[in-house]
């Protein structure tokens, strides 16, 4: 389903993002 793909994505995008920001403070 497009939903539960864009859902998943949504997810991994935002858990990269947190590691990301424990390496670069203010990252978006």
């Amino acid at each position: 389903m497009i939903i539960w793909t864009y859902i998943n994505s949504s997810f991994l995008i935002y858990f990269c993002e947190k590691i990301t920001t424990k390496h670069v403070p203010g990252a978006l």
